[in-house]
């Protein structure tokens, strides 16, 4: 496919408008729209999957610019194509197959849920210990819980 890889940066929380009606306008304009899903603990400790722009507010585009620079810039979601000062800012097409290595096939990059055993190190992320450093002693799968020595002031309490 001739043409560059440009970088598209969208209007807020309109990526994947921008992402369909670029993907929409011609065949040959090539769409890379990256994403990333995870697991976030949401309150009372309830797990959510999160499904998010692996480049929040950006994408990448691959097209020939004379031909389809106007189309591209004001399409419906696009704030921009990135600039580099007084010149577009373009990805060689290494650095985009780089990034397509580390994902599937539906573009997206899985982060698996993380997996605590006896004897790892954690640190205590939110609420009244927040800061403090331990081991994990016991995981008790049953309740998602676990049982850890923590390190204060030099103590393992």
């Amino acid at each position: 496919m001739p043409g560059e890889w440009f970088v598209i940066r969208c209007k807020p929380r309109q990526e994947n408008a921008a992402f369909k009606s670029l993907k929409s306008l011609s065949s040959n304009i090539n769409v890379f729209f990256p994403t990333i899903r995870y697991v976030k603990l949401r309150e009372r400790k309830q797990k959510q999957w999160i499904h998010e722009a692996l480049f929040p507010g950006y994408f990448f585009a691959r097209f020939s610019f004379d031909e389809y620079y106007k189309q591209v810039n004001y399409s419906h979601g696009v704030q921009t194509i990135l600039r580099n000062g007084a010149d577009f800012a373009t990805l060689p097409n290494s650095r985009i197959q780089e990034i397509r290595e580390q994902i599937n096939k539906d573009h997206v990059l899985e982060i698996p849920e993380p997996e605590i055993r006896a004897g790892d190190s954690v640190w205590i992320s939110e609420g009244s210990i927040a800061g403090t450093n331990g081991v994990v002693k016991e995981v008790h799968d049953g309740k998602k819980r676990a049982l850890v020595i923590l390190e204060f002031l030099g103590q393992n309490l």
